[in-house]
């Protein structure tokens, strides 16, 4: 988002009352963990290149429906690391 955007994001936030909200700490454990072994295992059975296109098209079909959930009940899905504290 550029410019005015961003501020009549801010409003509508505040307007709503619809603020984002981390997810509970089980339920990111247990998303990161599902999409570690997700990633991960595809390419345990055969090598990096063959299985890069197999494995980015189920993380994508994981991804989505979670993300779609989340976004749904305004919780921010974790992105690169889980946060403690």
């Amino acid at each position: 988002m550029a410019g005015g955007e961003i501020h009549a994001n801010i409003v509508e936030t505040i307007l709503t009352g619809r603020y984002p909200r981390s997810l509970p700490a089980w339920l990111e454990v247990v998303y990161l963990l599902a999409l570690a072994c997700r990633g991960g295992g595809g390419c345990s059975s055969a090598g990096a290149w063959a299985a890069a296109p197999r494995s980015g098209l189920v993380l994508f079909v994981a991804v989505a429906p979670p993300a779609f959930f989340a976004f749904l009940h305004d919780w921010v899905l974790p992105v690169a690391e889980l946060q403690t504290g």
